[in-house]
């Protein structure tokens, strides 16, 4: 796993004696391959804020967005019809039927068309262990699966709902009706308010981007995530995540400053991260040479006072891992922001080493022009 790697290279660095730093600026200065990325970056819609993308092909590439308490959405598939959608619904719902649980009842509980929604379906299932009802009041938990085609993609929320416990009878009490009801109407409610949106549209008024999609005057708590890597350059893979909710509003001074306490929160949290990362690996000693290209410090980014680092781990036969990372801890009004890249020579599933490989000083240049362009969204709020 790609974090394994991470691990080996904090590690590295906490135990060498040669770590120094570079200038910054030095490492601004791309190659032939950047000045082709310059010409190729897109701007995109990251929940509040924008961030510019290469525009070739990504692989890999995931978003997910959590809306608690409702649940975890993503997008299932891109660029489907309506006779599709019906098609893959029906799958699923057959699949379901024909699969049972540990009790030897099928899967399938029930599904709906919410509201005469022809793009919307939602799924009631069983959970495949610990679920040991015959029928749905005897079940400790279910699934809910709420299915909506938004724009021609798939996006799809997954909810657990368990019955209550009771300590004094030691078991679950039947499970409510009431309350599945209402998770059926939450997830469906929150589909219904996404719109579609299209590569490289960058919505005017106050809202949340999510992947393919926009969630108009959306003030809930929410966070998302996404990551991906390159086609050409599969080795370099790219991670942010923005979060609300992370920093108590009285402790923060304004939109633009965090307070006193965030900054010694956000001094902190990148070095322990490094530490827990060393006590996890123990004493493995894969690297040949580490350079702090840019030691742990603070980096201010528009209005976001954060702190980032870069690291490079020489491994042997001239191999290489880069990896980088900037942390905001959030204020008043702009969110919890964190992003990383992780540029190695060797496949982190099968071990092998990649067939082409980004120049280093490419790299670099890549990770600082996405990082600098990092910018709140205007009306996003």
């Amino acid at each position: 796993m790609r974090i394994n790697r991470i691990a080996v290279l904090a590690l590295a660095c906490v135990m060498s004696t040669g770590c120094r730093g570079e200038s910054m600026d030095k490492l601004k200065q791309g190659g032939v391959v950047m000045i082709e990325f310059k010409n190729h970056l897109r701007t995109l819609c990251f929940g509040r804020v924008l961030i510019d993308v290469p525009e070739e092909s990504l692989i890999d590439k995931s978003w997910e967005t959590f809306v608690p308490p409702v649940g975890r959405f993503y997008v299932d598939a891109r660029n489907i019809t309506e006779d599709e959608f019906r098609q893959r619904m029906a799958l699923i719902e057959t699949g379901l039927q024909n699969k049972e649980n540990n009790a030897h009842t099928p899967l399938f509980i029930s599904a709906v068309t919410p509201q005469e929604d022809p793009l919307a379906r939602i799924i009631v299932q069983r959970t495949e262990q610990g679920s040991f009802g015959k029928t749905l009041a005897e079940e400790s938990s279910v699934y809910v699966l709420t299915y909506r085609l938004i724009g021609g993609n798939l996006f799809h929320i997954k909810q657990e709902i368990y019955a209550e416990y009771s300590s004094a009878r030691h078991d679950f009490l039947p499970f409510s009706q009431s309350k599945l009801d209402q998770s059926l109407r939450d997830g469906y409610a929150l589909l219904a308010r996404i719109q579609p949106l299209a590569d490289g549209q960058i919505p005017t008024q106050p809202g949340y981007c999510v992947d393919h999609g926009f969630i108009p005057d959306f003030n809930e708590s929410v966070s998302t995530g996404m990551s991906f890597r390159l086609k050409e350059y599969p080795g370099f893979w790219f991670s942010m995540e923005d979060s609300d909710g992370r920093v108590d509003s009285a402790e923060a001074t304004s939109a633009e400053a965090p307070s006193p306490a965030e900054q010694s929160q956000a001094a902190d949290r990148l070095p322990a991260r490094m530490k827990n990362l060393e006590s996890a690996m123990g004493l493995v000693k894969l690297t040949v040479d580490i350079k702090k290209l840019v030691p742990l410090g603070p980096k201010t980014i528009g209005p976001y006072a954060g702190q980032t680092m870069l690291w490079r781990n020489s491994l042997p036969d001239h191999a290489r891992d880069l990896f980088g990372e900037w942390e905001y801890p959030g204020s008043r009004l702009n969110p919890y922001l964190h992003v990383q890249f992780d540029d190695s020579s060797f496949d982190p599933e099968t071990g092998q080493r990649y067939a082409k490989e980004m120049p280093e000083q490419d790299v670099t240049a890549l990770w600082f022009r996405m990082l600098e362009s990092l910018r709140p969204r205007p009306n996003a709020r």
